[in-house]
């Protein structure tokens, strides 16, 4: 099998359906190589682009450095879109899961470059109707260099239609910080440990509350306040 140092390998972001690593992931790859144990080769085309590999290939670079040679699969494909629609399906068929912003990263992708969607959902195992839901999250932020963005559940909610261009810096912030939790659920969770006197009193803890209360009370100021009963429930 063909060998290559792992620092001519590259990672081309429109090419991989990752759009970031799992550090954890390949901390557990790591201990895994210096324990002795196997994994499969990774992909690369004939110039060296990353196919299929990419927690495998910084877990080799952690343990043996990028001037080490790793054993390689070479691909060879007609298209980019040929080489995207290949990494998908590898990535959704073993290793970490992708997550449902890379599924919907990629599936905007593969759908631009003309695949249509009962592909793509077959490369990314996953059924047309969750397809469809996933692209309605899917905002293009047009400017020097276009932007795919994959909005996180509660913010595509509350967005609803809202392109691209319509982002305002502070949302696309919001949607890289936020969890898939809802806001109401995350504010209450935030109430009980005010009642129960568990929240951190360290000093950053106290400047994040105190912000957080600055910005609830503009944001909620034009709502009528509850009740005392009310409160209490909450």
């Amino acid at each position: 099998m063909p060998t290559i140092k792992i620092n001519k390998v590259h990672l081309v972001e429109e090419l991989y359906p990752r759009h970031r690593l799992d550090w954890v992931h390949v901390g557990h790859l790591a201990d895994a190589l210096r324990a002795g144990a196997q994994v499969p080769p990774i992909e690369v085309t004939d110039k060296g682009v990353l196919v299929d590999g990419a927690h495998r290939l910084e877990a080799y670079r952690r343990v043996y450095g990028g001037e080490h040679e790793v054993e390689v699969r070479v691909l060879r494909f007609k298209s980019d879109a040929e080489l995207l629609e290949h990494a998908a399906r590898a990535n959704s068929r073993h290793g970490l899961r992708l997550s449902a912003q890379d599924q919907a990263r990629t599936a905007y992708m593969l759908l631009e470059a003309g695949l249509k969607p009962e592909r793509v959902a077959q490369a990314l195992s996953i059924t047309r109707e969750r397809l469809e839901g996933l692209v309605e999250r899917v905002r293009v932020i047009s400017g020097p260099v276009q932007r795919v963005v994959v909005l996180k559940r509660p913010l595509a909610q509350a967005l609803g239609g809202t392109d691209g261009v319509g982002l305002i810096p502070a949302q696309i912030e919001a949607n890289e910080m936020v969890s898939g939790s809802s806001p109401v659920g995350l504010a209450r969770q935030l109430l009980a440990h005010l009642r129960a006197n568990t929240y951190p009193t360290d000093t950053e803890a106290l400047e994040v509350l105190w912000k957080l209360a600055t910005q609830a009370y503009t944001y909620a100021r034009p709502a009528t306040p509850p009740s005392d009963s009310q409160s209490a429930t909450a």
